[in-house]
C-alpha cells in the first residue's frame, strides 16, 4: 500500500513517541507550534528516518524562552532514525504539532482569558487568532513541499486528536492544500495529561462550536473550510478503541496505519495480522 498519512497531534505526545522509538532524541527538547516532522523508510540505511521539515512558529506572548527549541539544522544533524518503528517504504507520515491555543499564552494573558470566559479552566481550548495564522502558514509550506516532491494529494489519509485545537489546526492547513477528504479522530493522539480519556462526548448540532468552551471534548460531524465546503469528521475508529486509558503505551502512528489499511483493504485477516506485526 502506498499513500500519505497526516496527523495533527500534541507536543508531549509527539515527544514521547520520538523518545520511545528514535535514537538521539532528547526528551527535554521542545517543538514550536505547527512544526512538521516527516517520517518514512530510508532504503539506503534500511531504517525508519525522521526529519524536521518545517520549524513552526513561536509567539512572543508564550513566554517560553527558558525552553530549548529545536531548529531544522540542529534536529536533522542529530541523524535521528529508528530500528523499532515499522514504516512501509512507500508511505510518508507527516506529523504536526497543533497551532497556538489559548492555553499556550503566558500566565498573565491566560488569567485574563480565564476571567473573560467566566473563570472556566478551558480544558479544551481553541486556537488563538495567532494560532490560526500559524496553521495557515504551515499549510502554505506543506502545499509547496508537496508540489516540489511530487507527492500525490489524492492519497492523503487525515487524522487529528479529539481536542478542538487539532481539529482547527488541520482544517486551516487543509484549506491551503485544497484537500476535502474526511478527517479521522485518531485514538491515542490526544495530549498526555492527568485527564482520563474518553470523557462523555458532548454532541453538538453537527458543526464544531465557534464559542469558547470549558469542556474537554466537543463532538462534531464536520468543519467548514474558508470556502464553505464541509469536511467530515469521522469518530468511528476512536469510538471502536475500547480502552483509551492504555494510550501511554500505544503508538499513535501504528493506530493511524491500521486505520489507513482498513480504508484500503477489507480483508479482516490481513488487518489482524498487521496489528500483530505492528503492536509489539
Amino acid at each position: 500500500m502506498d499513500g500519505n498519512i497526516l496527523i495533527v497531534s500534541h507536543s508531549k505526545r509527539i515527544r514521547k513517541l520520538l523518545y520511545d522509538y528514535f535514537i538521539n532524541f532528547d526528551l527535554k527538547k521542545r517543538f514550536k507550534n505547527c512544526c512538521v516532522l516527516l517520517i518514512n523508510f530510508n532504503q539506503l540505511i534500511n531504517k525508519t528516518e525522521i526529519k524536521l521539515i518545517y520549524n513552526g512558529e513561536l509567539d512572543k506572548n508564550e513566554n517560553r524562552t527558558e525552553h530549548n527549541y529545536y531548529d531544522i539544522d540542529t534536529f536533522n544533524n542529530l541523524n535521528i532514525y529508528s530500528d523499532k518503528l515499522i514504516v512501509p517504504n512507500n508511505v510518508n507520515i507527516f506529523l504536526i504539532r497543533h497551532a497556538q491555543g489559548y492555553h499556550n499564552y503566558n500566565n498573565t494573558i491566560y488569567r485574563k482569558v480565564k476571567d473573560y470566559f467566566q473563570q472556566k479552566s478551558l480544558k479544551d481550548p481553541q486556537l488563538t487568532e495567532v494560532g490560526k495564522i500559524q496553521a495557515t502558514n504551515c499549510g502554505i509550506f506543506l502545499n509547496d513541499f508537496i508540489k516540489i516532491h511530487n507527492i500525490d494529494k489524492t492519497k492523503f489519509i487525515l487524522f487529528c486528536s479529539i481536542l478542538l485545537r487539532t481539529r482547527e489546526t488541520i482544517n486551516n492547513i487543509l484549506d491551503e492544500l485544497l484537500i476535502f477528504n474526511d478527517i479521522y479522530i485518531l485514538p491515542c493522539s490526544h495530549e498526555i495529561s492527568h485527564i482520563k480519556i474518553p470523557e462523555i462526548l458532548n454532541k453538538g448540532n453537527g458543526k464544531c462550536t465557534s464559542k469558547p468552551t470549558d469542556r474537554i471534548l466537543y463532538q462534531c460531524d464536520y468543519v467548514f473550510s474558508k470556502i464553505h465546503k464541509p469536511r467530515n469528521i469521522i469518530w468511528d475508529y476512536y469510538q471502536d478503541f475500547k480502552d483509551n486509558n492504555v494510550c501511554n503505551n500505544t503508538n499513535m502512528i501504528y493506530e493511524a496505519y491500521i486505520i489507513f489499511a482498513k480504508l484500503k483493504i477489507s480483508n479482516k485477516e490481513y488487518i489482524a495480522e498487521l496489528r500483530k506485526k505492528l503492536i509489539h
